[in-house]
This record gives structure tokens, sequence and C-alpha cells, in this order.
């Protein structure tokens, strides 16, 4: 029996405890990513990218044995394998696009079962003696399941906005500082946030037109929905394993925008890539201000970013808290505006050496950077720089105004239109003008 196995490219492959390559096989069911040997070494599962397919190996040879049965799946990836204790159960999980995500359990005799995993892509699984499992997905979260599908215990799952099916109907203003989304997977209240005021955000807003959906007909974009999109028929440089969930179509036709599982992307009309932004979590929908000067990603830690078009810097970040009362938002620089409840969630993370703890330090913890009178303009502004700059220019005329006593601020100009009247008739000669 070999060692251990690997997967590259469509292959399953097999070495030895040097390294050598004993054999490969090509998976037919497209790109392997989980491997879970059973207990004993027998068999050899094998879960795959994006595809409803779990392949079962002989464990010393390779050679290809009967599987679970997976042709009702659909679009079902199983991309996460593990085998029970005992060997009489094969698990399987992985991610879909839409619902809620379990974890497939086949028996002996090929019945399945399936336990529910909650609303994220499950990452990995293992089984625990006694039947349990131990699972993680990308809520993040850490549980651990009994042996009759129950959750025993979790920890770290996140509470924030699900930005998953909103890649239609992502609202934003022609100037970018407001937007309209969802806070819960494919329903609950649609909300509003407003950088001008800065207040709680409006739920259930009205069809007013404040904000316009992401523009994607325009261009020929195809596959650009859980898919490699082509521009023309001609696939758009991507990563193999990268999947774009997005598009939306600049205000004047030469470029659009991709948002995918690792990038935030724009493109001119040929299909050149103008810029590439590495994103913390899938982009699940993404707009292009009426102005065309702001990119938005709603990303899949629950974080709205806005980036400029002219060249993709991030420059304002957005967490709304699914209370659909509290929020915080902040600039790369760290100047940040909170509501009460949502002070603590912001935090700097500082290292301190390979052999040393990190930090967190909360941000409330340097009052100097809660300046909410500067995130209102970053967006106008356009960065931090300019934000701050108008920040402080009001504050300093509002100063003088306050010393000098008065009513005009410093710098302010008066603008006057004059008409005169040149030519009252023969009866007021005295009040002709000499012009």
């Amino acid at each position: 029996m070999f060692t251990g196995s690997t997967t590259t490219g469509k292959k399953v492959m097999a070495r030895a405890a040097d390294g050598t390559l004993i054999r490969d096989v090509v998976s037919e069911a497209g790109q392997p990513l989980g491997l879970a040997f059973d207990p004993e070494g027998e068999r050899l599962a094998v879960g795959h990218v994006g595809s409803a397919s779990v392949q079962v190996y002989d464990g010393r040879s390779l050679e290809p044995l009967a599987g679970p049965d997976v042709s009702d799946l659909g679009r079902e990836a199983l991309a996460r394998v593990a085998w029970s204790h005992d060997s009489s159960i094969l698990y399987a999980a992985g991610a879909r696009h839409v619902g809620t995500y379990t974890i497939l359990a086949w028996d002996g005799n090929g019945d399945r079962r399936a336990i529910p995993a909650g609303p994220n892509s499950v990452t990995g699984l293992h089984a625990l003696p006694g039947g349990d499992l131990f699972m993680t997905n990308d809520g993040p979260l850490l549980a651990r399941i009994g042996s009759n599908g129950a959750r025993l215990w979790s920890a770290g799952e996140k509470q924030q906005a699900d930005f998953r099916l909103q890649c239609f109907d992502f609202g934003l203003s022609f100037d970018g500082t407001t937007v309209d989304f969802n806070i819960e997977l494919g329903a609950g209240d649609r909300v509003r946030f407003d950088f001008s005021r800065l207040g709680a955000p409006l739920v259930d807003p009205p069809d007013d037109g404040v904000t316009a959906p992401p523009k994607q007909d325009d261009m020929p974009v195809k596959n650009w929905m859980n898919g490699h999109p082509a521009l023309d028929g001609v696939l758009l440089p991507m990563e193999t394993r990268d999947t774009a969930f997005c598009l939306a179509i600049h205000p004047d036709g030469t470029r659009f925008l991709l948002g995918t599982r690792w990038w935030l992307r724009l493109f001119d009309a040929e299909g050149t890539e103008i810029w590439s932004r590495r994103v913390a979590s899938s982009v699940w929908a993404a707009n292009i201000s009426g102005d065309g000067r702001l990119a938005i990603a709603a990303c899949g830690d629950g974080v709205l970013r806005w980036h400029r078009i002219e060249d993709g810097a991030e420059i304002l970040a957005l967490f709304p808290l699914p209370d659909r009362e509290n929020w915080v938002a902040w600039t790369p620089e760290g100047i940040y505006a909170a509501t009460p409840g949502a002070r603590s969630i912001l935090r700097w993370h500082v290292n301190r050496g390979w052999d040393r703890a990190a930090e967190a330090i909360p941000v409330s913890d340097i009052p100097e950077t809660n300046r909410p009178e500067v995130i209102k303009h970053v967006l106008p502004q356009m960065g931090t720089a300019g934000a701050l700059a108008v920040t402080e220019m009001a504050k300093i005329r509002g100063t003088v105004r306050r010393a000098t006593g008065s009513d005009v601020a410093p710098g302010a100009r008066l603008h006057v239109l004059a008409i005169g009247v040149s030519d009252y008739g023969d009866t007021a000669r005295h009040l002709d003008l000499a012009y």
C-alpha cells in the first residue's frame, strides 16, 4: 500500500513516503480536492470542486470502485469527504450557491441521509469515535454534530449580513453614497444606508429612484454568474478554480466590473484587465455609481467595500449588523464611525513576532480615530486625505467665525447680480444713465 496521495489538475496521484510517484489516475468528475482513506486504508474517497461527485478508489492500486449514487444532486459541490471510524459510513459535503448546506452520509447499503450543516459552505469534515462529526464552514464555524444529526456545540459563527443572491438588485445611488441591500439570504427586510446622514439604516426603503441596480445588459459578457465569464465568446483571464458571481457595467459602456471568489476586477471593452484587487471574501454583488467614479463590492464576510474606479483602491468599508440598527464604517487608515452597539467590533490586529501572541486592540481605545464627520466626506472626496482636508478646513473656519463674531465664515464669497436701466423714456430723462 502506498503512504499518501495528492491531487493536481484532474489527477489523483499516489506517492511513496519519499515522494516518488507510484501511480496516477485522471478523475472523470472534474477537479479533485478532498481526499480521505478509510481507517483500514482499503478505500480512498475523492471529493471534487464544482461537481456533485464522490469517487472511490482501491487504497492500494487506485483502481476505481463503486461510489455513492449522486445522480440526483444537481449542482451541489462535494469537495470534502470523510469516513466513519468503523468505515461503514462515507460523508461528503461542500457548497451550493443557494439554500441550506448539508452533509450527506451513505451507509454500506448505499442509503443516503442528509445532516443539516447551516447556511455556509462546509470547509472541513472529520469523523470522531462514537459516530460524531467535527465540521468547519466558512461562516466561520466550528461545530460538533452528533450521530443523530443534532448539533452538540458550535463556536465562531459570526452574525453578519448575507449578500448572496443580490447580484441583480444591489442598489447604489448616482454619487455612490447611498446603498440598498438585503440583510438576509434571499429574504428579509431590505435596508438603505446613507453616508450623508450616518443614522440607523432605513428599513424597507421606498422605490424612489435614489438607487439603481447594476447595469448588466449592454456588453456581450456571458456566464458571469457562478461560472468562468467570456466576452464575445472569449474566456476572460482568471485562475482555474476562481468563479465569477456578479457583473456591473460602467455607465460609459467602455468598462465592466466582475466580482469573483478571490478578486474584484475591472476590464475594458476588449477584455483587457485594467486592475484587480484581492478581496478578503467572495464578492457576491457589485455595482458602479452613476457618476462612474466608485465601485462597490458586497463581500462574503458581511462587509461592503467602496473602491475608486480610477485605480481600484479601497477607500471605505461598512459592516452593517443584522439587527438593522447598528453599523461600523472605517477607512484603510483606521478612521471610523460607529453606533454604540458596534464600537466593540472593529479592532487593530498587531503582530508581536513569531514567539509572542498577537494583540487585538479595539479602535475605541484610540478616541482620536472616531471621526464620523470625516467619514461623511470620504466618498465625495474620493479618499481619506480629501475628507480630512474638508473637515479640518470647516473646523478652522468655524473657529475664526466664532472668535470674530462674524455671521459669515471666513473665505465666503459674495455674489452680486446688478441690473441697470439706462432709458426710462422721454418723461423721466433725469433718471437716464449715462452709459
